[in-house]
């Protein structure tokens, strides 16, 4: 966020406050709030100037006491003419923090985008999904989590995609004719699906194949798996020429799935990041931690990790799934969810973020095997979750945000437990119908994009 000057003017009776803020950097309006406070602390007054980022902080300065005044809540009416709510929290420094969903930067510091996950298994379904995301993205996530095609990366030196089998071209050929990114991030998986091993085979049958021969009890740290992993990398980062690149989705995952494989993978992460580094310098190199509920032994081992392995990432993904992996009651409405859901990850690092994958469902979950997740949710629900997590976003400056899937997927007739997590997550419904999450993803990517600094 731009710095901002702040000056207050406070008078001795009846407490008027002025807060008048500029932006330097680029020379933006000035941003007024005039307060007047009668006697018995009864706000009143209004908010006027350009739009400012939701963490501003105010240094109140005053003669008075404020030592029991905790928030002010003001109103403030949109563009549409609709009354939003502007809330000021004050600590015990007395700081204010302007807070409000209705506040937003006057120019937008994040890139927006989703995966390229279809909501149906044909050729029309794919690219008119693609045709979407092209229009409603600044960046586009292309995510390989179906498995490695050993036999075919099992060599000295890397091949190109045209001495790849046709299963495999056919695929990442899909996927690029059917999109039209302004930017790319790439992600392929070392780890499988569940996130307690080893990624699985791709072959002529299929995706998520089990391993066999030398393959079926291959380590992380075997230089014939990383040799084979980093073919495979190359060949994708040739073809799709990313500006981010994650090679350990959801790692910290396997840490809390096993940590005998996490300690192979800890050799396979340093040697994978020192070889790419070295023949990609400019491309973001990253891995993703999936945050866990704030304050509990996972998210602090989450958090560890996060610490120790900063010198390997060029920034850290975040996956953030609050209403399935998170421990809160009543996790399905975004009221909730705790303070600090999102900014707890800046208690473990320094490096640079992005929101690599997070999705909130527009409907039921009722899951009772393997996962056993319960959870009640409207499409209202999951728009107050939009809007809180992009408030959330400009505290911790992510680079970008992937939503995970722009339609629900029933259609796709997936049955596995694990799919059905993410299942009704769209921003579009299954028929492509949209929801109110849509209108206020629309209104934030309509705003004028600026990267960070």
């Amino acid at each position: 966020m731009n710095k901002l000057t702040i000056g207050i003017i406070s008078a001795v009776t009846a407490f008027n406050l002025s807060v008048l803020a500029k932006a330097l950097a680029d020379e933006k309006p000035h941003l007024t709030l005039q307060t007047s406070f009668d006697r018995d602390g009864n706000p009143k007054g209004q908010l006027s100037g350009a739009n400012f980022p939701s963490n501003l902080s105010i240094p109140l300065q005053s003669s008075n006491d404020l030592q029991n005044w905790q928030s002010h809540t003001y109103a403030k009416t949109d563009k549409n003419g609709d009354i939003m709510p502007l809330t000021i929290n004050y600590d015990e420094n007395k700081t204010g923090f302007i807070r409000g969903s209705s506040i937003d930067p006057v120019v937008r510091e994040y890139q927006m985008g989703f995966t390229t996950w279809p909501y149906e298994a044909t050729l029309d379904a794919i690219n008119n999904n693609g045709l979407f995301i092209s229009q409603n993205s600044d960046i586009i996530s292309y995510h390989f989590q179906g498995g490695i095609p050993y036999i075919h990366a099992d060599r000295p030196t890397p091949k190109t995609l045209l001495e790849y089998p046709d299963f495999v071209q056919n695929h990442v050929n899909l996927q690029i004719r059917s999109t039209n990114p302004r930017k790319t991030y790439l992600a392929v998986d070392p780890i499988n699906s569940l996130r307690n091993g080893i990624a699985l085979n791709w072959n002529e049958n299929g995706m998520m194949q089990p391993r066999t021969d030398k393959w079926e009890n291959i380590r992380f740290n075997d230089l014939e798996f990383i040799n084979a992993y980093l073919n495979f990398a190359r060949m994708l980062i040739d073809e799709f020429e990313p500006d981010y690149f994650n090679f350990g989705t959801e790692a910290t995952d396997l840490a809390l799935a096993s940590t005998e494989k996490f300690d192979d993978f800890i050799e396979f992460w340093g040697y994978t990041y020192t070889v790419l580094k070295s023949e990609y310098p400019d491309l973001k190199l990253m891995v993703s931690a999936a945050l866990k509920s704030p304050d509990t032994t996972e998210m602090q081992t989450v958090g560890t990790i996060m610490n120790l392995m900063e010198d390997y990432v060029d920034m850290y993904g975040i996956s953030t799934y609050p209403y399935a992996f998170y421990n809160h009651e009543d996790r399905g409405n975004p009221d909730t969810l705790p303070a600090d859901w999102l900014t707890q990850v800046l208690q473990y690092t320094a490096a640079p973020l992005a929101i690599t994958e997070t999705s909130w469902p527009a409907e039921n979950i009722n899951i009772q095997n393997d996962f056993d997740l319960q959870v009640t949710s409207t499409p209202e629900d999951q728009y107050k979750y939009i809007r809180e997590l992009f408030e959330e976003v400009n505290r911790i400056n992510a680079a970008f945000v992937i939503w995970f899937t722009a339609a629900d997927y029933d259609r796709l007739g997936q049955t596995s437990d694990l799919s059905k997590i993410w299942e009704d997550t769209g921003i579009l419904d299954q028929n492509l119908v949209a929801r109110p999450a849509y209108t206020e993803w629309n209104r934030l990517q309509q705003q004028p994009f600026t990267p960070q600094n």
